[in-house]
C-alpha cells in the first residue's frame, strides 16, 4: 500500500483509505493525494476495504460504489455497523451514477458525501478538506494540482484526447516517480484492451448486465485520462445496454474497436522518445510453441498444422476427437487448443467444459472452428470459455491472419497483457 512518511516534528497527516477497483483511477488519486501530503492506502474492493478498516483507523474513506466481490454500498453499511454510535469515519462515495436516487442510496447506507465521476480535481480536494479533522488537513504550502474537468461530451465529433488533462497529468511526474505518466498511459492501454474484450464477450453472450458494468467502468477510466471520444462511446454503450438495445450496442462496439488503435497511437505520441522506448522494451512472450489441434477430418488437421508451423510453432500435436485430446492435455504443457465442434466420442464443447473444470487447463486459450454460423452456437461456445470462434469454410490465408491476431491479442509478442477476443461476435449474425 502506498504511503507518505511525515517529516520529524511535522503535524500528523491524514491517513486516507481509497476503495477503488480501477487501477488507473487508483494511481491518479493516490498520486494527487500523496503529493498534497496525505498518506493513502488502497483497497481493490469492498472486502479489502473492510480488512483495512479493521487493521487501523482512517481519517476519511473514499469509497467507489461499484466494485467486485463487495460493492461500496455494502462495505459502507458494514463499516457503520462495526463503528456503532461511538465513532464515525467520514465516507465519501465515488461513482459515475449521478442521479438523485443514487445519492439517496449512498445516504441510506451512512455515507457522508458524494463525488460524481469523472470529477474535477478541485472537487476531490474540496470534499476531502471538508470532511477531514482540522489537524489532518493539507499543509498550506502544498496546494493541490489544478486540473480541468475530465468529463466527456455527448457527440462523436469530439477529439480523441483532451491535451490539457494530459499535460496536467504529466506534471505529476516527480523525482520519486519519474515514470508516473508513462506508467499511467501503459496501464490505461492495458486495462482498456481487457475491458473491450470483456464487453465483446458480454455482447456475444447477451449479458447486458455485464456489458453495462464494463462500459460504465471504461467510461470512468477514459474520463480521468482525458480520452474524450472513447469515453463518449462508452457512455452511449452503457445507456444502450441499460435499455437492452443490442443493435445499438453492437454498432457502438464496432466503433469502439475501431477507435482503440487510433487512441493508442495518439497516447503513445504523447510520450517522449525515451518513454516510448522504455515502454516497448518490456519483455514479451514468444508465440505459443505448444499447440493442440483437435479435428476429426484428416486433411483439415494437416492444413491447420501446416499453418501454425509456418507461424513458428514448433510443438504441434493433433487428436481426432475430444477423448484423445483429453489424454494429450494430461501428458504435457499446451499453450493453445484449436478444436472443431462436431466430433465423435467427445465433441469440442464437451472438451471445453472438461477443461473449464480444471484449474490449470482452464487457463489454456481455446479457438473454435465450426461450420455452424448460428448465433446461439457462437454464444454457447464463447459463453463456455472459448476465446474465439471462426466459421468454416475458411482459406488458409484467413486462418493464418486470425491466428496472428489471436497471438497478438493474447499477449504473445505483444506489449499488452493476456486478453481474449471473440471473432464473429456481431456483424456476422442477426438478432
Amino acid at each position: 500500500m502506498p504511503t507518505v512518511q511525515s517529516a520529524p516534528g511535522a503535524p500528523p497527516r491524514a491517513r486516507i483509505l481509497l476503495a477503488e477497483d480501477n487501477t488507473v483511477n487508483q494511481k491518479l488519486v493516490v498520486r494527487l493525494l500523496e503529493r498534497s501530503g496525505y498518506c493513502v492506502d488502497v483497497a481493490n474492493n469492498g472486502r479489502e476495504a473492510l480488512d483495512a478498516f479493521n487493521q487501523r483507523p482512517y481519517d476519511i474513506i473514499l469509497m467507489d460504489c461499484q466494485m467486485p466481490q463487495m460493492d461500496g454500498l455494502t462495505a459502507a453499511a458494514e463499516i457503520r455497523r462495526r463503528e456503532g454510535i461511538l465513532t464515525h469515519t467520514p465516507i465519501i462515495a465515488l461513482t459515475a451514477n449521478s442521479q438523485q436516487q443514487d445519492r439517496q442510496l449512498c445516504r441510506d447506507v451512512g455515507m457522508d458525501d458524494y463525488l460524481s465521476k469523472p470529477f474535477h480535481w478541485d472537487a476531490l480536494f474540496d470534499v476531502v478538506e471538508r470532511w477531514l479533522p482540522k489537524r489532518a488537513r493539507r499543509p498550506l504550502d502544498t496546494p493541490p494540482v489544478q486540473g480541468a474537468s475530465t468529463g466527456v461530451g455527448a457527440t462523436c465529433s469530439l477529439p480523441h484526447l483532451d491535451h490539457k488533462v494530459l499535460a496536467e497529468l504529466r506534471e505529476l511526474n516527480g523525482d520519486d516517480d519519474p515514470a508516473f505518466f508513462q506508467t499511467l498511459i501503459m496501464n490505461f492501454l492495458s486495462d482498456t484492451a481487457q475491458h473491450v474484450t470483456d464487453m465483446l464477450r458480454a455482447f456475444t453472450t447477451r449479458d447486458v448486465g455485464e456489458l453495462k458494468r464494463k462500459a460504465h467502468y471504461l467510461k470512468g477510466t477514459c474520463g480521468n485520462l482525458g480520452a474524450k471520444r472513447l469515453g463518449t462511446f462508452s457512455k452511449e454503450l452503457q445507456t444502450a445496454a441499460e435499455a437492452g438495445d443490442l443493435g445499438l450496442a453492437g454498432a457502438l462496439l464496432t466503433q469502439i474497436e475501431a477507435d482503440v488503435p487510433i487512441l493508442k497511437q495518439a497516447l503513445m505520441a504523447e510520450l517522449t522518445t525515451k518513454e516510448r522506448e522504455d515502454a516497448q522494451s518490456a519483455p514479451m512472450r514468444p508465440w505459443p510453441q505448444s499447440i493442440l489441434i483437435v479435428e476429426d477430418e484428416r486433411n483439415m488437421r494437416m492444413i491447420i498444422k501446416r499453418i501454425v508451423m509456418r507461424l513458428g510453432c514448433k510443438c504441434v500435436q493433433d487428436a481426432f476427437d475430444g477423448t484423445r485430446a483429453r489424454t494429450l492435455l494430461k501428458q504435457g504443457p499446451v499453450e493453445l487448443v484449436i478444436t472443431d465442434w462436431n466430433m465423435p466420442s467427445m465433441d469440442g464443447l464437451q472438451l471445453l467444459r472438461y477443461m473449464q473444470q480444471d484449474s490449470h487447463l482452464r487457463q489454456i486459450p481455446v479457438l473454435f472452428l465450426s461450420g455452424d454460423a448460428e448465433v446461439h452456437r457462437v454464444q454457447e461456445a464463447i459463453g463456455a470459455g472459448a476465446i474465439a470462434y471462426v466459421v468454416k469454410p475458411f482459406t488458409p490465408a484467413l486462418l493464418e491472419k486470425k491466428l496472428k491476431e489471436i497471438f497478438a491479442f493474447a499477449g504473445w509478442a505483444s506489449d499488452l497483457p493476456t486478453i481474449y477476443y471473440a471473432y464473429c461476435s456481431r456483424g456476422a449474425f442477426k438478432g
